[in-house]
């Protein structure tokens, strides 16, 4: 129930800026969260659909209201188990993107971490890295939660994009985030302010090198967007960065850092276990209407699955970077 995304300030922001137009539901058997319905179909979605790090929730046993609907819930953790009780409601899970997380719980400090995690040779080259970004320039490390100034987060968050940027554009890629930025920038404020969210930095000659948004549930740090200055790679200033959120992460007492979405080749030498995100699809089994939907709805995300799977998703991003 701590969940940063089912709170009604990501909710709210969300419908703010994709869905102004749409009226509410929720479900008297789903607490928190929102749902808006489909134009033409007794289809209900999610708020945030695929644009949050992982949604938790609980059906309770009056399911009444469920009667000839059907639920579209994206992003859900393949570890959170959903228990129904009622033989008339129907759960299809699909598959579709990996997630990875660390339980840093184990750990009493990054010291201890990185001896566990990784020999001495590579927590060598962490050492060089560090000390050579320090000999060379004036180095800060800082992570700004509720006690930011709003003056203090314009300033963040535009470096924030201009950083993003430069790294896709050198990649030659678009990035969803960027089209969205608008609705980041409304929601990452208000998120600090309620201890929902942090924003972890590296600045260097007195400009962001490295930065990154992380969201926070009660035991839980979620890392959401990360972005370097790309003038800086002989640093290796994505992992710096990861390294002192770590550091900042078991100092705070958190259990779990999330890494979430994303099958980027750094998670896996930091974590220990992997997950999956599914899509969930509740539907009314008595409704030959609400089934018919569902099961089309179910082979439509197998398809995209597999689409993801043979890396096409990589290729349409390339390409609308080519033609933007």
């Amino acid at each position: 129930m701590s969940n940063p995304f089912i709170s009604d300030t990501y909710q709210d922001v969300w419908k703010k800026h994709f869905i102004n137009n749409k009226i509410v539901t929720s479900f008297n058997c789903i607490t928190k969260l929102k749902f808006f319905k489909n134009n033409w179909f007794p289809l209900f979605i999610n708020f945030g659909r695929n644009m949050t790090n992982g949604i938790t929730y609980q059906l309770a046993n009056d399911v009444d209201v469920l009667k000839n609907k059907v639920l579209l819930i994206y992003d859900v953790p393949s570890y959170h188990q959903i228990k129904i009780d009622d033989p008339r409601i129907r759960l299809k899970k699909i598959k579709q993107y990996k997630g990875y997380s660390l339980d840093i719980e184990a750990y009493e400090d990054i010291d201890f971490f990185l001896k566990q995690k990784f020999n001495s040779k590579s927590r060598g080259k962490f050492r060089n890295y560090f000390n050579k970004l320090e000999k060379n320039h004036s180095v800060s490390y800082n992570v700004y939660d509720e006690r930011v100034s709003y003056e203090t987060y314009l300033d963040i968050m535009l470096q924030f994009k201009l950083l993003l940027e430069n790294r896709f554009d050198d990649l030659g890629l678009e990035n969803d985030i960027l089209m969205k930025w608008s609705f980041y920038h409304d929601l990452t404020f208000q998120m600090l302010k309620e201890k929902r969210a942090i924003l972890n930095t590296i600045c260097i000659d007195d400009k962001i090198g490295a930065i990154s948004l992380a969201f926070i549930s009660e035991s839980s740090i979620i890392g959401a967007v990360k972005a370097f200055d790309i003038n800086y790679k002989s640093y290796s200033l994505g992992v710096l960065e990861l390294l002192k959120l770590l550091e900042w992460s078991i100092k705070s007492n958190y259990t779990v850092f999330d890494f979430s979405k994303g099958n980027q080749a750094y998670k896996k030498r930091f974590i220990d276990q992997s997950y999956l995100f599914d899509v969930h699809i509740v539907y009314d089994s008595k409704s030959m209407r609400a089934k018919s939907m569902a099961y089309i709805l179910s082979n439509y995300f197998k398809f995209k699955q597999f689409l993801r799977e043979k890396n096409l998703n990589t290729w349409y991003w390339k390409l609308r970077h080519k033609l933007a």
